[in-house]
């Protein structure tokens, strides 16, 4: 289902990941994913690789795709496709799978991301916002829709954005003390797919 999102990363007191996600941004989706991540055991590989992982520039993006786009704001499936395989960790269809992505490459190239992290102010259109904190050790779990000024989180700000406020912090875990599935659905009050 279209529930946007986003997944971040913060290490040494910034964001090394944020990946804006098209699908399944609510607590039994992306959520999941980036929980069942978190118990994989996966975590130091990820860490490893954050060195690698460098802002995709507007003028990087062009100049890498342009005999594929042409310059065109709307491309086929074929085109989009061929970006992919330029670009293999940009796609909006990974959401937290970007974790397990990112974990898992064993190249010494680049991996090249978009910095998103503006979209958590978009509480409209962001409907769930997963971050791990290196630093703090902590996995916050963020909700969209707010339409009144808040101060949990991150992200907080007292300024609307057409109408809403950014996403804000609803239950943050420690890493060493993750919840089941189960433990976190409850938590966070069930979703839409029930």
């Amino acid at each position: 289902m279209g529930t946007r999102g986003l997944t971040a990363v913060y290490k040494d007191g910034t964001h090394r990941i944020a990946q804006y996600g098209q699908w399944d941004h609510y607590p039994s989706g992306q959520g999941i994913t980036a929980l069942n991540f978190l118990r994989s055991g996966k975590l130091p590989a990820l860490i490893a690789n954050l060195d690698k992982i460098e802002w995709l520039t507007d003028e990087k993006y062009e100049a890498d795709t342009a005999h594929i786009a042409g310059g065109r704001q709307f491309i086929t499936m074929e085109e989009s496709a061929q970006i992919d395989r330029i670009f293999p960790f940009l796609s909006r269809n990974h959401g937290a799978g970007i974790l397990e992505a990112v974990a898992d490459y064993e190249g010494d190239g680049t991996i090249y991301l978009r910095d998103e992290i503006t979209f958590a102010a978009d509480s409209l259109f962001n409907e769930g916002t997963y971050v791990i904190d290196l630093d703090a050790g902590t996995f916050e779990v963020y909700e969209g829709f707010q339409t009144e000024p808040h101060a949990e989180g991150r992200f907080a700000s007292t300024e609307p954005r057409e109408g809403y406020y950014p996403v804000r912090l609803v239950k943050t875990y420690t890493l060493d003390d993750l919840p089941t599935d189960d433990e976190f659905r409850a938590d966070l009050g069930g979703d839409e797919t029930e």
